[in-house]
């Protein structure tokens, strides 16, 4: 069920605050508009918590376990690893269903389990 409420945030949430915007402009107050303005203002500039904390926050390890996540390691060697701590690599992650949920762990899981940092 918190999975299923976290989606339904993630996913309607914005197409919900999309909708209430346009009909606040075709049939609403300029009162509504106002919200709805403070509203998106609120969601957009409010402070983001640490990502490294939510990386390995209870929700997101619980995330990876009910997807069952995976890593797949190619050519890995861990001397290598370290020592190209500061070089740049490319993860990739295939497309899957209507909305491709590796894709979306796929960057809280590399900052939660390596010591490299992607953005």
């Amino acid at each position: 069920a918190t999975v299923l409420s976290f989606f339904a945030i993630i996913m309607g949430g914005p197409l919900l605050l999309l909708g209430a915007s346009v009909t606040a402009l075709a049939w609403g107050t300029w009162r509504h508009v106002a919200s709805m303005a403070v509203a998106t203002l609120v969601l957009a500039l409010h402070p983001m918590p640490d990502p490294r904390k939510l990386c390995t926050s209870r929700f997101t390890i619980c995330l990876y376990k009910y997807f069952t996540y995976r890593w797949l390691w190619v050519d890995d060697c861990r001397e290598k690893n370290e020592a190209d701590m500061d070089v740049g690599w490319i993860g990739a992650g295939a497309p899957h269903g209507v909305f491709p949920i590796a894709n979306v762990l796929c960057m809280p899981s590399i900052n939660a389990f390596t010591r490299k940092r992607a953005l």
